[in-house]
């Protein structure tokens, strides 16, 4: 018999709402860390949801490390995450302007520090977090994991630990803002992928060319235009931005 229970999708698109069913279903113990999920057909008697609204939850799972898909077989838990993460995911929007108003402060410095002393090993795996994330995105997907990790490998090649311990204990608040701006870009203006990747180019760029200011202006770019794309297409006020 399965674990999912029927209920009221109240808030965001049914896709979002399936995404914290099942997550808090794993989060509680329910389904258990090698538990196979009910079928697609299952959870889709049960929600109502189409198959491929069902993918997006599901991806989106995936993404995050919190399940895993075997060929033919199903889907499997492979982490049952900490009863936080439940509570950024259901991040409101002044929530989400938190995370973002964080981000502006810290990354644009750490993009900076990293034009400016990184080495070349480390510059080597910011191109290579760049390679996958372009990959991700061209493949459809949200991409959220090699974003956050695009950005991690930045803060390493700037030389100062604190940055990078400071964006390993957000990586939960940060993973969910990439998820939620990435998923609902995707779903809903599957066009932004192309200035997605390139602002990530231009960043990734000015680092391996040593001009830190550059890096810095196209940092604090990329992250204004990330909260502009989902405000704007959640119907809030733009945000004004260079």
């Amino acid at each position: 018999m399965s674990q999912l229970g029927r209920s009221t999708f109240k808030r965001g698109t049914l896709a979002e709402e399936l995404y914290l069913r099942v997550l808090e279903l794993i989060v509680a113990g329910k389904f258990s860390v090698g538990d196979k999920l009910p079928s697609e057909n299952e959870i889709s008697k049960t929600f109502g949801g189409s198959r491929p609204v069902i993918r997006i939850a599901l991806t989106r799972l995936r993404e995050e490390g919190v399940i895993t898909a075997r060929q033919g077989v199903g889907y499997f838990v492979t982490n049952r995450p900490s009863a936080d993460l439940t509570a950024v995911v259901h991040s409101d929007w002044d929530e989400l302007s938190h995370i973002n108003e964080v981000r502006q402060a810290i990354e644009p410095v750490v993009a900076r520090c990293a034009a400016e002393r990184g080495k070349r090993t480390q510059l080597d795996f910011v191109s290579r977090a760049l390679d996958v994330l372009r990959e991700r995105i061209e493949d459809g997907e949200a991409g959220s994991d090699a974003d956050y990790a695009f950005h991690l490998s930045i803060a390493q090649a700037s030389e100062n630990d604190l940055f990078v311990s400071v964006l390993r204990s957000m990586r939960g608040q940060l993973l969910s803002s990439i998820v939620t701006t990435n998923n609902d870009v995707f779903e809903l203006k599957r066009e932004y992928a192309d200035a997605i990747i390139q602002e990530h180019r231009d960043i990734h760029d000015a680092i391996l060319a040593g001009n830190g200011q550059a890096a810095e202006v196209f940092m604090k770019y990329h992250l204004m235009n990330a909260f502009r794309r989902i405000r704007n297409l959640q119907g809030k006020t733009p945000v004004t931005g260079p």
